[in-house]
């Protein structure tokens, strides 16, 4: 179609129409001549070709739009989910600090760590050496050693 304003092909190759730069009409069936398309109402045939021309890219256009934003739409769906699997865990270990705290008793670190860990929040890192000019556990004692990492941002 390089050199013509229009080409639209239907019925799975059996029928073309070409609109030539010069803006003559050309019919092919199977890709061969076929009738003259002025002597069969050209303008009609005319038409509906650049209907179809436009409908075409309108789709095209359509099916670009929505696989850029299937991809986005499944991205937003996983943070959904995950945001509300922090927020359960988050939640249910505010629960048990509060259940604690409501039965009058005193949390120490150790004790919350478990918590922590029993609700997904931290996990337990053997660390070799330090993670950090603010290593809280080089400061506890030697390496290697258990640290525990939040699991969250």
């Amino acid at each position: 179609m390089p050199n013509n304003l229009l080409e639209v092909t239907v019925y799975d190759g059996k029928y073309t129409l070409i609109q030539e730069a010069s803006g003559n009409l050309k019919a092919l069936r199977y890709g061969e001549p076929w009738v003259d398309p002025v002597e069969h109402c050209s303008n009609m045939i005319l038409a509906l070709a650049q209907e179809v021309d436009s409908l075409r890219e309108k789709l095209k256009e359509s099916e670009e739009w929505y696989n850029k934003y299937k991809n986005h739409s499944a991205e937003l769906e996983d943070g959904i989910e995950k945001t509300e699997e922090e927020n359960k865990k988050l939640s249910d270990f505010a629960d048990e600090i509060m259940a604690i705290a409501w039965d009058g008793c005193d949390l120490d670190g150790g004790s919350m760590q478990k918590i922590g860990l029993r609700h997904g929040l931290l996990k337990e890192v053997i660390a070799t050496k330090p993670c950090g000019k603010n290593c809280a556990c080089a400061e506890v004692g030697d390496f290697p050693q258990t640290c525990y990492r939040k699991t969250y941002k």
